[in-house]
């Protein structure tokens, strides 16, 4: 296992860090004892500054104490790029990861930390967030997280642990932040770090710690270009000072423009929720929907006109079967003595047959029996019989009508039977049964459809195109 002495950072990963966009390629570092400087260089505001603060917050959870946060003007952790373009109900992260490698290149320590930012509604009300340190919109919910790993010394792998106070804990034996200030420190604080202390062996420590032996050339130079810079500031001065009144007037303005916007956004916030409602009721009452419920009710009235003509024809069927029915039961008894003096007088010959004049004459004529075989001499009693019958039988109509009146009363006395009797109370029981569903399926929708047509607006079409305008308006 390489001792602490011997750490070198192996490179740093960034992602919506400070002016950070995105997730950047790793920030390889020189490892090599040989080429132990690694230089990074740009224009005022490219960030060089933010790298070690990346790197100081990543380790302590913070950034370095020169870097004063006002709430009023801070800018944040996050890149405000990837705050502003957040959609309600996505999640994006913010994190710096730092790989920590011995002498041979192996990984001793692996140091990530980030904070997770999800915006959970529409609300653009803003407040002061600790975790982004920077005023924010509040429906922008965050949550810090880090992970630390380090190489097992029974193993030789990585363990990682995600406990923020652990981690805090470990690092602070590994990186005491009272040491940052000799470690993390760039051109810009160097004159400052120099000024703390003269003593030799801290210069000494400096250029062990860093590597970089060159630091005190670095320091002349950096000391003649501020005296440049001192002698310059004179003759700017009085510019300064014009400026100076220039920033209050502006300042002035910037206050009146932001009491402006606040009434701005106080119409907007009303705008915006009447467009809710309008939109709501669109939804509720387009073309589908109204067509829908015109539909329903056609379809309902059409339903209650055929129900109510149900209820008539079941009506109709209970009133004939009980009046079709009740007169020949009261008569029964009188039926079955008619019907019983017609047996008795078919017996004694005094009803006519059933057969006609013709139909008889035909058979004497013909010499013919009804079943077809001649009637012979020796038959002669059948021969009078037949002859008498004829002389009994009325007219065929008189015959018929007799035959109907008796074939009435039979069906009668069938109908009122004791088999029959229960299927009859059956059928208007049935019949009963029927009225009753039909009567209250007719009421409840006859109720359904009367609300709905109280609900219903003739007028919502011209509504529904008020509403659009309004809206088209306010948008």
């Amino acid at each position: 296992m390489s001792s602490l002495s011997s750490l070198k950072i192996s490179n740093i990963t960034l992602k919506n860090y400070r002016t950070y966009y995105g997730e950047k390629p790793p920030i390889e570092i020189s490892t090599d004892s040989k080429k132990p400087v690694t230089v990074i260089h740009g224009i005022s505001g490219r960030g060089k500054t933010s790298l070690l603060n990346g790197i100081h917050w990543c380790i302590y959870g913070k950034e370095k104490n020169d870097v004063k946060q006002k709430k009023e003007t801070s800018e944040g952790l996050v890149h405000s790029y990837a705050l502003d373009n957040l959609k309600v109900g996505e999640e994006e992260n913010m994190f710096v990861k730092i790989i920590m490698v011995d002498e041979n290149d192996t990984i001793v320590f692996e140091i990530e930390r980030e904070i997770v930012f999800k915006k959970i509604n529409s609300n653009e009300n803003e407040e002061w967030n600790e975790d982004i340190q920077a005023v924010i919109p509040s429906s922008i919910q965050t949550e810090t997280k880090a992970t630390f790993g380090f190489r097992d010394i029974d193993t030789n792998e990585l363990v990682r642990i995600q406990s923020i106070a652990g981690i805090k804990d470990r690092l602070e034996v590994i990186f005491p932040e009272i040491l940052s200030s000799y470690v993390l420190f760039d051109a810009e604080l160097l004159r400052q770090f120099e000024e703390q202390n003269e003593d030799k062996l801290v210069k000494k420590g400096i250029e062990t710690i860093t590597g970089l032996p060159l630091i005190n050339s670095a320091i002349k130079n950096i000391e003649k270009e501020n005296r440049k810079t001192t002698n310059s500031n004179v003759s700017q001065k009085a510019e300064f000072k014009s400026l100076g009144s220039e920033i209050e007037r502006l300042e002035i303005a910037i206050d009146g423009k932001e009491k402006e916007n606040k009434k701005y956004q106080e119409k907007y916030d009303a705008n915006n929720k009447e467009i809710k409602e309008i939109t709501t009721f669109l939804i509720k009452n387009d073309d589908d929907a109204i067509s829908k419920r015109e539909v329903e009710i056609k379809n309902r009235d059409k339903e209650i006109k055929e129900l109510g003509d149900k209820v008539d024809n079941t009506k109709h069927d209970m009133t004939r079967t009980i009046f079709e029915n009740l007169t020949n039961y009261y008569l029964r008894k009188s039926f079955v003595k008619v019907n019983q003096r017609f047996e008795k007088w078919t017996e004694q010959g005094l009803i006519p047959s059933r057969f006609t004049k013709e139909a008889l004459q035909s058979l004497l004529d013909d010499k013919m029996c009804v079943c077809e075989r001649p009637l012979g001499e020796h038959e002669e009693d059948n021969r009078e019989k037949i002859a008498k019958a004829i002389q009994k039988v009325y007219e065929a109509a008189m015959g018929t009508e007799i035959g109907k009146i008796r074939g009435s009363i039979e069906n009668i006395l069938d109908d009122t039977d004791e088999q029959n009797s229960p299927l009859r109370k059956n059928e208007y029981d049935g019949f009963k049964t029927n009225l009753a569903k039909y009567r209250t399926t007719r009421s409840d929708l006859i109720s359904e459809n009367k609300k709905a047509k109280e609900d219903y607006d003739p007028n919502i079409h011209d509504k529904n195109t008020v509403k659009q305008a309004r809206r088209h308006k306010l948008e």
